[in-house]
């Protein structure tokens, strides 16, 4: 067997580290349900967010939460006072809310799901759409973390 032809099959003997989400996990909220979020139905733009969709645990949104948003770059001390900032409130249980989109703020996800507090993520895409890591399919096993978005499912990715 050649070095190339070994390679492909230890590619289609090992699972895949991603997988896409199970239809059945899956969920929506109108803005007229009991369930909608009160918080966003109180801001003013709340009418553009008629839908929510998401993935996990809808109880999450009832929760008081934190957002977190980084920067793609950032200097080094920046950093490691993020990183003890995001471990306190870790450790004291505080519900942390982001896009998780930059390299930063991925560090920080990864962080935040060594713990045991609730997490919501806001992808800038349809949340049943979203590919999900092993680590987070735990975490919405567990209902740790709660993927939920206003984009409808026609909107691949958002400008």
């Amino acid at each position: 067997m050649t070095h190339k032809e070994s390679r492909v099959q230890s590619r289609r003997s090992v699972p895949s580290k991603r997988t896409t989400t199970q239809t059945n996990s899956a969920w929506q909220i109108k803005s007229r349900d009991a369930d909608y979020p009160s918080q966003l139905a109180a801001h003013p733009s709340s009418a553009e967010w008629n839908i929510l969709c998401g993935i996990g645990n809808r109880d999450i949104l009832r929760q008081p939460c934190l957002g977190l948003i980084c920067s793609v770059q950032c200097p080094g001390s920046v950093i490691m006072k993020t990183f003890d900032a995001v471990r306190e409130l870790r450790d004291a249980g505080v519900v942390i809310a982001g896009g998780f989109h930059s390299p930063m703020e991925r560090e920080c996800l990864d962080f935040l799901l060594r713990g045991h507090q609730p997490v919501i993520m806001c992808p800038a895409k349809h949340a049943p759409r979203q590919r999900i890591s092993r680590n987070w399919r735990t975490a919405i096993d567990d209902g740790r973390l709660l993927i939920v978005s206003p984009f409808p499912e026609k909107a691949r990715l958002t400008t």
